[in-house]
């Protein structure tokens, strides 16, 4: 991937910024063991964080390599804090550090870092200190409202656009609309229009460049 980023740095120049997706060491693991962690978490939740500190170390490293390859920062998808999945003191102890070891390796270093807090009935106040430059989530998904999360982060706000909503199959009226009731919802000041999480891969161009022109007409506020 880091070879992938050299390219692309070469290949934009100053152009625009793009950042490096890299999955916190709770979703990392969770792919290695085959989806599993939660359930071992709970028999040696000590245990489990040791393994997950190995990877946290690893991801580091690797988003601070994908930095030196032109990356402008990294887009950190954090995953295993919903409100049903672990009580708030086994989130805090044993997997907030490892991402913080992720994200504070890049703090500093990067033009912009992109916290995606990813799931359904999130904790989302247990993010409120993790260093990024922007942050987002999916209000749809028994989550935060985006006006509720702009006053919960102190960093920038990305979101705003349901990501199976009206930008995947809607009219252009439906899109525009979406986009005016989320800047309705919380402004232009601190606040970038986005998914609220991944986009499909077949999602036809035309209406994401609506919605940013649906942005673009809205005056300042």
């Amino acid at each position: 991937m880091c070879i992938r980023d050299r390219r692309i740095a070469d290949a934009i120049g100053q152009e625009a910024l793009f950042i490096t997706t890299i999955f916190n060491p709770f979703a990392t693991g969770d792919r290695l063991c085959e989806r599993r962690v939660t359930e071992h978490m709970r028999q040696d939740a000590p245990s489990v964080s040791a393994g997950l500190g190995v990877i946290a170390e690893g991801l580091a490293a690797f988003a601070l390599a994908c930095l030196e390859a032109g990356a402008n920062g990294i887009f950190f998808s954090a995953q295993g804090g919903e409100a049903d999945r672990f009580e708030r003191e086994v989130f805090e102890r044993y997997l907030k550090p490892h991402d913080l070891t992720v994200l504070r390796a890049v703090a500093g270093r990067a033009e912009f870092n992109l916290l995606h807090i990813c799931g359904y009935n999130l904790r989302l106040d247990a993010y409120r200190d993790y260093p990024a430059h922007a942050v987002n989530w999916s209000p749809q998904w028994n989550n935060l409202s985006l006006s509720e999360g702009w006053k919960l982060f102190d960093m920038a706000l990305v979101g705003g656009v349901d990501q199976r909503g009206p930008i995947v199959s809607g009219t252009p009226a439906e899109i525009a609309a979406e986009v005016r009731a989320a800047v309705a919802q919380v402004g232009t000041c601190r606040f970038l229009l986005g998914a609220g999480c991944t986009l499909p891969n077949d999602i036809s161009w035309d209406n994401i460049r609506l919605a940013i022109q649906a942005a673009h007409s809205l005056p300042v506020q």
